[in-house]
């Protein structure tokens, strides 16, 4: 399974988009935290991590000439999505705890505030808002290493559904298929 040209192709695509995130996340906090901590940011990840796993899949089509299994496709893009958020959480967890530790209050801030946003445009109860703001409070370090295990665990849910669904897409077809 080491020498599997799927799992080689995984760890290769994961492990460069991940660091291609990590590269971009440095640049932007050079330039400054707003950038940093900005929604466009927040987006450039959001699609940046399904596009790595649109393209390995892409990359083992080419290397098998076609079709590839249901299983293989789904492994290979599971594994690189992994790979890729664990990097991202590493490098999170040590710029928000050694680097820079001013910036976990600010992404407290920024997480809080949207938060707060989004459950009065969902009309939650003052109460309730109120509730969440002083549950929030005694939570502030964002990137604890609980908290950095449990975001990967969290995010794995979506990955694995993204997963499931590309290896659908991307899945050989047996003969006699009622889905040719």
């Amino acid at each position: 399974m080491a020498n599997s040209p799927f799992l080689g192709k995984a760890i290769k695509y994961g492990t460069v988009m991940g660091a291609l995130l990590i590269i971009i996340d440095l640049t932007l906090y050079i330039i400054g935290t707003s950038a940093f901590l900005s929604s466009g940011n927040f987006f450039l990840h959001f699609f940046a991590v399904p596009l790595a796993m649109v393209l390995v899949l892409v990359s083992l089509k080419r290397s098998f000439f076609g079709p590839i299994p249901y299983w293989m496709a789904f492994a290979s893009a599971f594994l690189c999505f992994l790979i890729c958020i664990s990097l991202k959480a590493v490098f999170s967890f040590i710029m928000y705890n050694v680097v820079d530790t001013s910036l976990n209050p600010l992404l407290y801030d920024r997480a809080s505030d949207a938060i707060i946003e989004l459950m009065e445009i969902l009309h939650f109860s003052p109460a309730r808002i109120e509730q969440f703001v002083d549950n929030s409070k005694a939570n502030t370090l964002l990137w604890s290493p609980y908290n950095s295990i449990r975001n990967i665990a969290f995010f794995s849910i979506p990955g694995l559904a993204i997963a499931l669904f590309l290896g659908a897409i991307f899945r050989r077809k047996r003969r006699g298929s009622y889905f040719r």
